[in-house]
């Protein structure tokens, strides 16, 4: 009985056995059985390592969401109330801030399982790195315009490294939010 569900199935080994001339020798159906045994184990092998990657990347972008709000958050607050009491200051840090809660908000829910929390971590990446690259460029026209940045030149060499760090940390969230999309398709 196994065999006629075996020969159900179309793949090479039925085609290879199809022409073999003697009928009575039943290795073939052996070869069959242990080819689509090696196809399932292949199968199964790659959406384990599939999934294996995309829990890997959530790792990844879980724990650099927590480390980037541990330091930046602490570092933010100081530097936008410690120059100046300006209410531009107090905007910027409010729009910072934001970024770095919706962030959070994405790690909470993707370890609650929730379906909206790739993209949740997804949102406020791009909002962060929207927001440096704003800053990035603003300090670049500043410089352009004979007006010294803060901290001076280290402010133009950190600026686009920090805008680096999160277009990438962006780049992963993505992904990760696209790979969700596929295992659930």
């Amino acid at each position: 009985m196994k065999t006629a569900t075996a020969f159900a199935q179309p793949t090479v080994a039925n085609l290879a056995t199809a022409f073999d001339e003697d009928d009575s020798d039943w290795s073939h159906t052996i070869r069959e059985s242990e080819w689509d045994k090696e196809i399932a184990l292949q199968s199964e092998t790659a959406q384990t390592l599939h999934s294996g990657g995309s829990g890997m990347l959530k790792s990844i972008i879980v724990w650099f969401t927590c480390i980037w709000a541990v330091v930046f958050v602490p570092t933010e607050t100081y530097l936008s109330f410690s120059g100046s009491s300006a209410p531009s200051a107090f905007s910027g840090y409010v729009v910072n801030v934001f970024g770095v809660g919706i962030m959070l908000w994405g790690v909470v829910s993707l370890r609650k399982a929730r379906p909206y929390a790739e993209g949740l971590v997804a949102s406020g990446w791009a909002w962060t790195t929207a927001t440096f690259w704003r800053g990035t460029n603003l300090r670049y026209w500043l410089a352009a315009q004979g007006k010294p940045p803060y901290f001076g030149r280290l402010e133009l060499w950190l600026g686009p490294v920090f805008t680096i760090m999160a277009g990438a940390a962006l780049l992963g969230a993505v992904v990760l939010m696209l790979s969700r999309d596929k295992q659930q398709g």
